[in-house]
């Protein structure tokens, strides 16, 4: 139920249960019980709700660029955030962020460039400092590879 999501009311096991056949389908707003939430979660804790958990922060990515990269298939370790990405694009592009669009000055992009990475050591330091999250009353920082985290029920 997804009102009850929002306001803070804990999953009942016995009613999703009773739910279970519906899951999925069109008498359902397919959000998905904690259970299962968690499980898409995994290895990390908790999910997309909790910020200040990786579960609710963090998702592999995968990256292919033969011309562009040497790597091929290992994992990488250094911490980077989806503001990110847009910065990388450029960046391989050999484009720079314009200060203007149309007349109208544009804000400073938060992203940095994930290109040192792609052919840096796996377990190779991180370019990105810190990052800062925020939902629902939850909240979680990263910086320099320590995590704080904090929760506010709404």
């Amino acid at each position: 139920n997804e009102n009850k999501f929002f306001n803070g009311f804990p999953d009942s096991l016995e009613e999703n249960m009773k739910m279970i056949d519906k899951l999925g389908g069109p008498d359902c707003y397919n959000h998905m019980p904690t259970g299962w939430a968690a499980a898409f979660s995994t290895p990390f804790k908790m999910f997309k709700r909790y910020s200040q958990y990786s579960g609710g922060t963090c998702d592999p990515m995968i990256i292919s660029w033969p011309q562009g990269m040497q790597a091929r298939g290992e994992v990488r370790h250094q911490y980077h955030h989806s503001t990110d990405v847009a910065a990388t694009i450029l960046d391989v592009c050999g484009l720079e962020m314009p200060d203007t669009y149309r007349g109208v000055k544009q804000y400073p992009m938060n992203g940095i460039s994930m290109r040192y990475s792609f052919d840096a050591a796996p377990d190779g330091p991180t370019q990105r400092k810190d990052q800062y999250y925020e939902m629902m009353g939850t909240r979680g920082i990263w910086e320099d590879g320590w995590h704080a985290a904090a929760t506010h029920a709404p």
